[in-house]
């Protein structure tokens, strides 16, 4: 305001020099005059006006400050973009400080800087998780359903597991269950893999079937086929024993139909029967016994 002692407030003679540009920084100087109605001028007073820029831009992340991706994919970068209330558009002077490793679960940040002309400096930070939710492929080699005699070995024909982050999990594969060659029956092998993440690849399943080799034991008589004994006598047979070329020894199998009557002259034939474990059955095998009066 301005006062004059003669007729007080004469502020409406006012006049201001303003050269302050806002949209600049620098000093500048505002001059204000003024003088009454008899020519009289007031002393000149100055202002000093600074302007300067200590508001740094305004970052913002395309996409949001948290990603999700699945691990193995391509990490794209969606971007940001940077304004300044003085310089405007700053977008292309933001550097990104950080990476991203797709092969490996986890969390992983992404700073996003800029600095307009005054040396205002603003980050923001993007936060990408990389999450591993695809099991592994398990695959078997071979076939699925195999057939086998009792007592023939059975080379299991292997497997393979592979994972988009762990890479090769063969080694990681389970199996369940076991095959009983020496047990005539069908036998489920279960095979399963879990990657480093716990995702469990789908089960697979292999079919073993045992079955009996078809070949009967072999019946050997104790002693000769033909015996001749005397009447009145009492007969007791030698016996026979049976032997398997899987089940190895099976006599304790072996049956035996004796109708001789030592108080009856006469040819009596003894029949032996053998089975093996599998009950495949021999071919009887006889023996002729002979009464003399």
């Amino acid at each position: 305001m301005v006062n004059d002692p003669a007729v007080g407030d004469i502020t409406l003679r006012l006049n201001v020099n303003n050269p302050v540009n806002v949209e600049s920084l620098g000093e500048y100087v505002v001059t204000y005059t003024a003088s009454d109605s008899s020519g009289n001028r007031a002393d000149t007073v100055t202002r000093s006006v600074v302007v300067r820029d200590t508001t740094g831009p305004v970052i913002i992340l395309k996409g949001g400050v948290e990603l999700a991706m699945e691990a193995g994919d391509k990490f794209v970068d969606p971007g940001a973009s940077a304004l300044d209330g003085l310089d405007g558009d700053l977008t292309g002077k933001i550097t990104v400080v950080g990476f991203v490793d797709t092969g490996k679960y986890g969390e992983y940040e992404l700073t996003y800087v800029v600095a307009d002309n005054s040396g205002n400096r603003t980050e923001a930070v993007r936060t990408i998780v990389v999450r591993d939710t695809v099991p592994p492929v398990l695959n078997l080699l071979g076939s699925t359903d195999y057939q086998i005699n009792k007592g023939q070995l059975f080379n299991e024909p292997g497997y393979e597991a592979h994972d988009l982050v762990d890479g090769d999990l063969s080694s990681r594969v389970e199996v369940l269950g076991k095959v009983d060659t020496s047990q005539v029956g069908i036998y489920e092998l279960i095979y399963t893999v879990k990657d480093k993440a716990g995702n469990e690849a789908a089960g697979q399943r292999r079919t073993v079937e045992v079955k009996s080799d078809g070949v009967p034991p072999v019946i050997q008589l104790i002693g000769r086929a033909k015996i001749v004994v005397e009447a009145g006598v009492t007969y007791v047979d030698s016996g026979a024993t049976a032997l398997d070329q899987v089940d190895g020894d099976v006599t304790d199998l072996l049956s035996v139909d004796n109708p001789v009557d030592g108080m009856v002259p006469g040819e009596y034939g003894i029949t032996y029967n053998a089975v093996d474990r599998d009950a495949c059955r021999t071919r009887p095998r006889r023996c002729s016994a002979s009464r003399v009066t």
